[in-house]
């Protein structure tokens, strides 16, 4: 039995390894953006309409339009759509924005039927862009004065009708630093970001917080008018880029904007109980598979090592049992590595590591609320709405 247990480790630790091995190529093969990358702005600039989707974003919209309003770029529209909010959101853009003329708050319409309320409070921002770029951005960011420049001056670099980038991730709470990075990892595993800039791969992925459209690629491809009813709506559009033929490019930007997607286990296991589902094509067995993995990589590791150090404390010297806990350790020892490597490339917070197992047993706790309540049709629940369950049209 132990020697089973030996080789489901050896298995593990190899797989650990090989992952690190892999992300730091992928890495090393994307595009990196930061404040200085294109010292030169393209000339003239080409007007940028940013569109903020808000809904109840009192405590979050105030910093990001802050951040907006600083921004060194030239030519700027900042279109605030308040997604029928039961907080002061709009008061705090009225307040924060002032008589600055490059801010337009929009009152958000009632959510028109066979809508979710992302796509369409963002369908309503587009209506009135007039930019030759179309700039998503979730409220919950905040962007370096660079940020807009440097993004629009790589899309032009790269001829990127979709350019979306990878971003600071901020941990501040035990849960989010138990379950986040965790599911920031298994992202970067399962869309590689070379994969995802290759026009002759299939993989497509995005970064909602932040997508950067060209419009007229934007428009070709029917806007969100086309994805109306889709809950993981970045994704989806990165998908009907590729088909259609437009370029899409994931840079690597952690200095340039930063983000806390959820604020608590509350926001965390709602926020992720209506992608994770979706984002596997709804496919049952994929689900089992990535739970089984899960499991395996992430909690096995650390249930061993304590079961065979605590045996031998009471036990005894054995040698296999020693043997399995030396391999654990070096499993446990990988782990930390590649969370420190996350670190300093994505700027992914790298502690609290020892708490890995319990954030991935809420992860499989997620991915089985969201399988299950998408398959039944209950829909998940997120910012005071119900997502519909069941397969998207």
């Amino acid at each position: 039995m132990v020697t089973i247990l030996i080789c489901l480790v050896v298995f593990c630790l190899m797989g650990l390894l090989a992952s690190l091995v892999y992300m730091m190529g992928v890495a090393e093969a994307v595009p990196r953006l930061g404040p200085g990358s294109y010292p030169d702005a393209p000339f003239p600039a080409p007007l940028v309409s940013v569109i903020v989707p808000a809904r109840n974003e009192e405590a979050r919209i105030g910093d990001l339009l802050r951040s907006l309003l600083g921004q060194a770029y030239p030519a700027l529209e900042i279109i605030v759509v308040d997604d029928r909010s039961t907080d002061r959101t709009a008061e705090v853009v009225r307040e924060i924005s002032g008589n600055d003329d490059r801010v337009r708050l929009i009152n958000g319409e009632g959510l028109a039927k066979g809508w979710l309320g992302k796509p369409h409070a963002i369908w309503q921002g587009t209506r009135y862009a007039r930019g030759t770029y179309l700039c998503f951005i979730d409220a919950d960011g905040r962007l370096h004065p660079q940020c807009i420049r440097q993004a629009v001056a790589c899309s032009e670099a790269y001829g990127a009708d979709l350019l979306t980038i990878g971003m600071r991730l901020e941990c501040p709470s035990f849960w989010e630093r138990a379950i986040q990075p965790l599911i920031v990892q298994m992202i970067l595993m399962w869309f590689p970001a070379d994969k995802v800039n290759d026009p002759h791969s299939e993989a497509a992925s995005a970064n909602g917080p932040f997508l950067l459209f060209r419009r007229q690629a934007y428009d070709a491809i029917g806007g969100h008018a086309s994805i109306r009813n889709e809950i993981v709506d970045d994704l989806v559009l990165a998908q009907k880029i590729k088909k259609t033929g437009h370029r899409l490019v994931w840079a690597l930007a952690p200095e340039l904007m930063e983000i806390r997607m959820y604020q608590g286990f509350k926001d965390i296991w709602e926020g992720w109980s209506k992608n994770f589902y979706k984002s596997m094509g709804e496919r049952l067995w994929l689900a089992l598979v990535a739970a089984v993995g899960i499991a395996w990589f992430f909690v096995l590791p650390w249930a061993l090592a304590l079961l065979s150090l605590g045996w031998l404390i009471m036990r005894g010297w054995d040698t296999l049992l020693f043997s399995l806990l030396a391999i654990c350790l070096a499993t446990l020892m990988v782990a930390k590595i590649i969370r420190r490597w996350m670190s300093m490339v994505y700027k992914i917070p790298d502690r609290g590591l020892v708490f890995q197992p319990l954030g991935a047993l809420v992860v499989i706790g997620i991915l089985f609320n969201s399988t299950v309540r998408t398959r039944l049709g209950k829909g998940v629940r997120w910012k005071g709405r119900v997502y519909p369950g069941g397969t998207s049209s």
